[in-house]
């Protein structure tokens, strides 16, 4: 197994070990420091390594949205350790970022006036994915919801909300769902008002003629 291959411990050790010799003054949160929060009070590598790689592969939203707290928060050696740690999985899965249960995922960036398609990881699970009134972790099972591969354009500025239960923030984007007519235009559903989504629901950009 990858987790216990002596040349793959050795150098995960090795890029831990550098990037704690340039941050470890820095450091005042050590639940940031690993994938699960407690992980930090390890005695070895070795053993935080064997969470560390299959949270990377099957939980990769939550450890995405650790680090983003870190750097919410102003907690930049953590997020920087935890992106080192990180960095050394991602080169050996070949380059690949995952949502969860082993499914990869294409990490993008997103603009306003974007369309995109909704990608719903947690299929077929979750049916739907809820379009909220305001960018809110809560969840309201009345909300209207969008759809996997239903196009959305972006149409507000994306707002970021953290969770200090959890040490993970979450970026909600204001979207429009509706469809695409002739390839050519997008077209708003007028029976659906404008709500937030998390932005780990997001896929490909749809490309309009």
């Amino acid at each position: 197994m990858v987790a216990n291959n002596p040349k793959i411990l050795e150098g995960y050790s090795q890029v831990v070990t550098e990037s704690f010799s340039q941050h470890q003054n820095q450091i005042t949160e050590p639940r940031l420091l690993s994938s699960a929060d407690y992980s930090y009070v390890y005695s070895d590598d070795r053993t935080e390594f064997s969470s560390f790689f299959p949270d990377y592969i099957f939980n990769g939203e939550a450890l995405r949205k650790k680090i983003a707290y870190a750097n919410a928060t102003g907690h930049f050696a953590e997020a920087a350790i935890l992106e080192a740690k990180s960095g050394y999985v991602r080169q050996l899965v070949g380059g690949r970022d995952y949502s969860v249960d082993g499914r990869p995922k294409t990490i993008r960036q997103y603009q306003v006036g974007e369309v995109i398609e909704i990608e719903n990881y947690e299929r077929p699970r979750r049916e739907g994915i809820f379009l909220r009134q305001e960018p809110t972790l809560e969840i309201n099972p009345n909300w209207p919801s969008t759809f996997d591969g239903q196009p959305v354009k972006l149409v507000g500025e994306p707002k970021v909300i953290l969770n200090n239960r959890d040490l993970e923030a979450t970026t909600f984007w204001q979207v429009q769902a509706g469809d695409i007519v002739s390839g050519r235009v997008f077209i708003a559903d007028q029976g659906t008002a404008p709500g937030w989504v998390s932005e780990e629901w997001f896929g490909a950009p749809v490309e309009i003629k």
